[in-house]
């Protein structure tokens, strides 16, 4: 069977309990399920919808409508999707559950599955998928080029995590991270200077060789504001989402005229109602420097969700 069954986070879309288009993929998969949410067995699934996913996008959905009948009476304790994927491929299978009655999504499980030839359970053993609110778990990794590079990361690490995901990159070399008025250096074994850590925030790593790093940690809370410093002063910014976004819909609500912001290879600025210029997006893993206009107050900044774009 191609399809593969993991549990885990899955970015969050308004919309995703429509229905997913059957004749985009050659194959399927049934998966009967059992929910807890917090350890709590959920029997009465009416305002509870199911999807499964191939990362974001969504492979299979099934709300207490799709229920079959067992021995001339509904399960009303059960789940029952069609799971979609590519013939001949391996996919990844995660899930989330929306509750109507409190607007709650999950997106955090674990899975207990049977075993089984065909499927994944059935109406007398189904699967059991355990939902809570845990903090997503997430791994970015970021590909660092020999040189300088603007860094920022959407996961919540330590320095240290920062550190050792570099050294073990690259232990023989010189790095340095440096961010608007300090920085640390790594040289022969042992890192030097100081250097205030905000995982929010954007950092410069200067690097003698190509590496890749991987550093895994919770979600970033996107909704903790970050203050723009006024009166044409610079702010070293982050970027908290793993999708990109638009310019023009990550700073609509505190832009002013005479505004700019940069990024590793160019600029932009805002003028007449509309930004011009190289920087026309906001991507993960990139640190950019935001510059306020010379009469502008101090503002705070909040990213709208990446699916508002």
């Amino acid at each position: 069977m191609a399809s593969l069954l993991l549990c885990g986070a899955v970015s969050a879309q308004n919309g995703w309990d429509t229905n997913p288009n059957s004749h985009n993929w050659s194959s399927n998969t049934p998966i009967v399920a059992t929910v807890s949410i917090e350890g709590i067995a959920q029997t009465d699934l009416t305002n509870l919808t199911l999807g499964a996913f191939a990362g974001d996008e969504l492979r299979g959905r099934a709300n207490v409508a799709n229920h079959s009948v067992v021995n001339n009476s509904v399960a009303n304790d059960q789940f029952w999707i069609q799971v979609f994927y590519n013939y001949n491929t391996t996919e990844a299978i995660s899930f989330k559950l929306y509750d109507a009655a409190t607007q709650t999504e999950y997106s955090t499980c674990a899975v207990t599955k049977p075993t089984q030839d065909e499927g994944w359970g059935t109406y007398a053993n189904p699967i059991e998928l355990n939902f809570t609110n845990a903090p997503q778990t997430e791994t970015q990794t970021i590909a660092l080029t020999a040189g300088t590079n603007w860094f920022s990361t959407y996961v919540d690490v330590s320095l240290d995590d920062l550190q050792t995901a570099l050294v073990t990159a690259l232990p023989n070399t010189v790095i340095r991270i440096k961010s608007e008025t300090q920085n640390i250096v790594y040289s022969r074994g042992m890192w030097n200077g100081t250097l205030d850590w905000d995982a929010s925030k954007m950092y410069m790593i200067v690097v003698s060789a190509p590496c890749e790093i991987s550093l895994e940690g919770n979600m970033i809370d996107a909704t903790s504001p970050i203050i723009i410093s006024g009166s044409g002063n610079t702010t070293w910014i982050g970027y908290p989402f793993r999708e990109s976004m638009a310019v023009t819909n990550a700073f609509a609500e505190i832009v002013l005229n005479g505004d700019r912001v940069k990024s590793e290879n160019g600029n932009s600025v805002y003028s007449r109602g509309q930004w011009n210029g190289s920087v026309t997006t906001i991507e993960p893993g990139k640190g950019f420097i935001y510059i306020s206009s010379s009469t502008a107050p101090d503002r705070e900044l909040v990213y709208p969700a990446p699916t508002q774009n």
